[in-house]
């Protein structure tokens, strides 16, 4: 897996931030990882920790992307799964670099 300079998400363009190091939240959410900004369009990942660490923060704060962009909540009814298969769905076409496929090469 590939964590991007970019991704597309929604229709929109998310630039991927990488901070060397853990960060305070905008929200004061204390001292963060990772965080998730939908009207700047920006997915912060701090460099810190194991890759793989790294590679969850970065599709949990895709997660939040994908249900700002296409339900606006986190309730769990049949309308949000429905809507967050499509946001991934749509992620993971428009972004093969992620997963290694040969568009992103």
């Amino acid at each position: 897996m590939t964590i991007p300079e970019k991704v597309k998400i929604g229709g929109f363009t998310y630039r991927i931030e990488r901070p060397s190091s853990s960060f305070v939240g905008g929200d004061g959410l204390g001292v963060l990882d990772g965080e998730h900004s939908f009207s700047d369009r920006t997915i912060k990942v701090a460099t810190v920790g194991c890759e793989e660490y790294q590679h969850v923060v970065f599709l949990h704060e895709v997660c939040h992307a994908i249900i700002s962009n296409y339900n606006g909540t986190q309730e769990q009814d049949e309308n949000f799964v429905e809507q967050f298969a499509k946001g991934l769905y749509q992620f993971v076409v428009d972004n093969p670099q992620v997963f290694g496929g040969a568009e992103g090469k």
